[in-house]
């Protein structure tokens, strides 16, 4: 027996139920309700699809209408043709008998899972015993070890070795090393960058431009106080001065 039953999409409010309610006299929702169980009482009974025996009582105190309520809906339902001597009309057509296999289908797809897994993790450790791995892993781990002492802003370590690792996949240690010598001699006061994004960019590409020259610094007015005067010039001044504004 299936512990489940299927519906379909829509079927809550399928605009069929508002012509059910209206012929039972009762609110769509009630109706609707009363249906559902139904089809989940023809689900777990031994002849599928049948709703003999129902109970109209007990739905009835469930879902707070009449007795006379249930039975009237069930009327408009076999009216619908819907229900028929008893039994949902459609109900081999909607609820096929190969769903009554899900379960061992179901046991069957994880045993096959399980043995793919099985199956990759005997791979994997394959994989991580190849010798030529091995003695990969100390130059490219020496390596890194030169670059870090050369660039400049050390975080994240753990990360910037995998982008290392990958760097070295697309350029030679000598471009690499160059380009962080490079960056680590610049003199602007830009921020230093992360050394997984300056990696997983290619940043010992860049060429970077020359800041421009600052402009000199523009006359004030008062250049003539940047040096000490005579007495003798500093009368004069004033009187030049005076003269100008006596014109």
């Amino acid at each position: 027996m299936n512990d489940w039953f299927r519906s379909w999409h829509g079927a809550p409010t399928d605009p069929k139920w508002l012509g059910i309610a209206r012929r039972a006299g009762v609110a769509p929702g009630i109706a609707v309700a009363v249906a559902w169980a139904l089809m989940d009482r023809a689900s777990q009974a031994s002849d599928r699809g049948s709703i003999a025996g129902y109970d109209a009582e007990g739905l009835a105190y469930f879902y707070g209408c009449e007795p006379e309520q249930v039975e009237a809906i069930v009327a408009a339902m076999a009216d619908k043709g819907m229900i028929t001597d008893g039994r949902f009309s459609s109900w081999e057509k909607r609820q096929p008998k190969r769903e009554d296999g899900a379960a061992e289908r179901a046991r069957e797809w994880r045993e096959r899972k399980r043995t793919q897994a099985n199956a990759s993790a005997t791979t994997d450790t394959e994989t991580d015993t190849d010798p030529s791995e091995d003695a990969s892993a100390p130059e490219i781990d020496s390596d890194f070890d030169k670059f870090w002492d050369v660039y400049p802003n050390k975080v994240g370590e753990p990360a910037a070795r995998k982008a290392f690792s990958k760097a070295l996949s697309r350029a030679s240690l000598d471009e690499v090393m160059a380009g962080a010598r490079t960056y680590a001699a610049k003199t602007d006061d830009r921020q230093w960058c992360n050394p997984v994004k300056w990696l997983s960019e290619d940043r010992w590409k860049d060429q970077p431009g020359r800041p421009p020259d600052k402009p000199p610094p523009k006359p004030n007015g008062l250049a003539h106080l940047s040096r000490p005067q005579s007495r003798e010039e500093y009368l004069r001044s004033e009187r030049e001065r005076s003269e100008r504004s006596f014109r």
